[in-house]
């Protein structure tokens, strides 16, 4: 098991270089990778979150981050890839990826936030679509010195396109929990080796996410044992003032406490599951029932 470590860049903290420093104490520390994540609007539970304090740009923490690391893995948790087109992102990763000495992981995903979709002017009932259509416009790119692609959303030929990343196939990595995403890991992730990656916040959801990945891996006939799922805990310090465990609220630490590493594995488990967790995991297996 590798532990990686999700560089606040969501939680409201002032100043990037505290966010560098976090990052490059986990290095030290032993932790194998570092995640930032993506909104661009303080939308919807953002804004509940924040208020008026900052949310910082992904790709440019992790570029100052890469300046002063070496070993850090340096990954996306996720991009809203309909927001971007493939084009200028593949240049940004491809640049950054060099710059790294090829240690970016891409993960990218839809978000669930109308308002933010509305003020973007991005549709959001097709961004699943938009999605797919870009991740393999992402590829051509990075794997053709003049790429040609034609698909539904995204079209290019004719001109030349560098730099490449670094990395021969730059991993992809789909985030989300509902069959759809899964079966689009199966379908355009990296190097033939099919990869969702899930939230995984409650008890049971390793379960349900299992169930997922293979019921995709049959939908899209990949082989059952070669699809994998990039299981992800979101561990938490202390409680939110609602006196609740392991949500998103922001937690003030030091940058030592932040990247203090977990004792073993044990101690990283979720808090034994009470009756509104069971009740949770339930409605969200009918949930994944449903859709």
């Amino acid at each position: 098991m590798r532990f990686g470590i999700s560089i606040p860049n969501n939680q409201g903290i002032a100043s990037v270089r505290e966010l560098v420093a976090i990052a490059v104490e986990a290095e030290q520390l032993g932790y194998d990778s570092g995640w930032v994540s993506e909104h661009l609007f303080h939308a919807s539970y953002v804004a509940t979150r924040l208020g008026d304090r900052p949310y910082h740009e992904a790709l440019v923490v992790l570029t100052a981050v890469a300046t002063l690391t070496e070993r850090l893995r340096l990954g996306t948790s996720v991009l809203v890839l309909p927001w971007h087109h493939p084009a200028r992102l593949a240049k940004q990763i491809a640049s950054l990826d060099q710059l790294s000495g090829g240690r970016v992981v891409l993960g990218v995903g839809v978000a669930q936030t109308p308002d933010e979709f509305a003020n973007l002017g991005v549709p959001y009932a097709t961004r699943g679509a938009v999605t797919d259509d870009a991740i393999r416009a992402l590829r051509a790119l990075w794997s053709e010195a003049v790429p040609a692609y034609h698909g539904e959303h995204f079209r290019f030929q004719g001109l030349r396109f560098a730099p490449k990343p670094r990395q021969a196939q730059l991993p992809i990595l789909i985030g989300g929990n509902s069959p759809r995403a899964a079966a689009a890991g199966c379908r355009l992730s990296a190097g033939g080796e099919p990869r969702a990656v899930a939230d995984l916040r409650r008890p049971g959801d390793q379960r349900v996410v299992r169930r997922v990945v293979r019921t995709a891996g049959q939908a899209v006939g990949a082989a059952v044992g070669a699809v994998r799922a990039e299981r992800l805990w979101r561990v938490t310090m202390g409680k939110d003032k609602d006196g609740r465990k392991g949500d998103r609220s922001t937690k003030t630490a030091s940058a030592a406490e932040v990247t203090k590493p977990a004792k073993s594995v044990k101690s990283a488990k979720p808090p034994k599951p009470t009756k509104a967790d069971r009740d949770a995991v339930i409605e969200r297996t009918r949930f994944l029932r449903g859709h």
